[in-house]
């Protein structure tokens, strides 16, 4: 039945519909309707054309189906036979595991590290902008894993060393400058605004420091001019 059908591919009845129309339209199956004695519909009866059965007959990794699509009447009414061949479907799913299985391979035999990061031309050139050794990245690397935030992907380091020269060529600060001052404020990168914005408040708070201090020193020479006065 068309149910059975439907379970067996595990397709929607619309699919199984519209499927039978491109197979007839491609000449693949051909459909047959019977009537019953009082002359209305009973069932359409699909079969394979004769050229496609015999390319059937010929290859032994040809999949066959039955079904029958009633169209009206009883189940008992519902008869029909069809050859359907799945190879393309099969070849599909074939197609989609390989690919699956390929990318998992692969993701696998890139998981990043420092040390497959070294290999890129990328990060070399990069290395050579920020003008410092190796064993920078490996630093950075650890700092990132302090903070729990650790580099996953070379394009995540590619976008982190970036922001590093941006700010040294902004700041007129060296790399390892740069380094410390993300070690210091578990930043996980950096930017010029933010040194900016952090310098700005260490002024502001030196500037709150200083005045602090005239003032504790202005009370301190009038409590002794106070005094003088008295002694006086």
């Amino acid at each position: 039945s068309l149910s059975q059908f439907q379970k067996a591919l595990g397709i929607s009845k619309n699919t199984v519909i519209k499927a039978l129309k491109r197979l007839i339209e491609k000449n693949i199956l051909v459909k047959k309707t019977s009537f019953k004695e009082n002359g209305s519909q009973s069932f359409n009866l699909y079969s394979l054309t004769d050229e496609i059965i015999k390319k059937a007959n010929s290859s032994s990794s040809d999949e066959q189906g039955v079904f029958t699509r009633g169209t009206g009447g009883s189940s008992s009414d519902e008869q029909g036979v069809v050859h359907e061949m799945n190879t393309q479907n099969t070849s599909n799913t074939k197609d989609t595991n390989t690919k699956d299985n390929t990318k998992k391979e692969k993701d696998k035999k890139e998981k990043f590290t420092i040390s497959s990061a070294l290999k890129k031309s990328d990060i070399q050139t990069l290395i050579n902008d920020l003008q410092v050794k190796e064993d920078f990245l490996y630093e950075l690397d650890n700092h990132r894993k302090t903070i729990n935030k650790p580099i996953a992907s070379i394009k995540a380091l590619i976008a982190t060393l970036k922001d590093i020269r941006d700010t040294s060529i902004l700041t007129k600060r060296s790399a390892n400058e740069l380094l410390e001052i993300m070690e210091e404020q578990g930043w996980k990168s950096i930017k010029a605004e933010w040194i900016e914005n952090l310098e700005g408040g260490r002024v502001e708070k030196q500037t709150r420091t200083v005045k602090s201090n005239l003032s504790e020193a202005q009370r301190a020479i009038e409590m002794f001019g106070n005094m003088n006065k008295e002694i006086v």
